[in-house]
């Protein structure tokens, strides 16, 4: 999962600055100590990274190499969702993609509600696939997950200044 993020993040740099930029990205990939720690680890964030990067790989290239600029905001799209359906920090891209879109101009709004449409209808297909899903048991999801207001509650606590607090 690592090195396809890697390789996507090595093909976005050669759209965005060409080979000197691709290859200054590759140097800085090798030397980022984060990524060899958590190789030999199973964890949402490592798997995340190529739906990220893919996302932004697509996102950066010219809309005129697709026959609609339409498939490729459904592609950005299709890798958002999939990527938060595993680790839903991954929504941060789909709002970059939004504001983004929405300051090049009035006419790429549509296309950033083409990505939104397509995050939306990932998310519910996922989720009315979870539902009826007889190898899914969702039977003690209430009683395993944090409830929302806990990320409030923790935020808000004086103690801790919003972080961490075992008082």
């Amino acid at each position: 999962f690592i090195m396809s993020g890697v390789v996507f993040t090595q093909l976005t740099a050669k759209n965005l600055f060409g080979g000197k930029g691709m290859l200054l990205s590759l140097i800085m990939s090798a030397l980022f100590i984060p990524y060899y720690t958590n190789a030999c680890r199973f964890y949402t964030d490592t798997i995340s990274i190529p739906f990220v990067t893919l996302a932004l790989w697509l996102y950066s290239i010219d809309d005129k190499r697709f026959k609609s600029p339409y498939i490729k905001y459904l592609l950005v799209g299709v890798s958002i969702a999939v990527g938060a359906l595993i680790k839903g920090s991954v929504m941060v891209m789909a709002v970059a993609v939004l504001i983004h879109c929405v300051l090049k101009g009035i006419k790429n709004t549509r296309f950033a509600l083409t990505a939104l449409a397509a995050v939306v209808a990932v998310s519910c297909v996922w989720s009315a696939y979870t539902k009826k899903c007889a190898w899914i048991d969702l039977d003690h999801s209430d009683e395993l997950e944090f409830p929302l207001v806990h990320w409030v509650m923790m935020g808000i606590n004086r103690d801790s200044g919003g972080g961490y607090w075992q008082g």
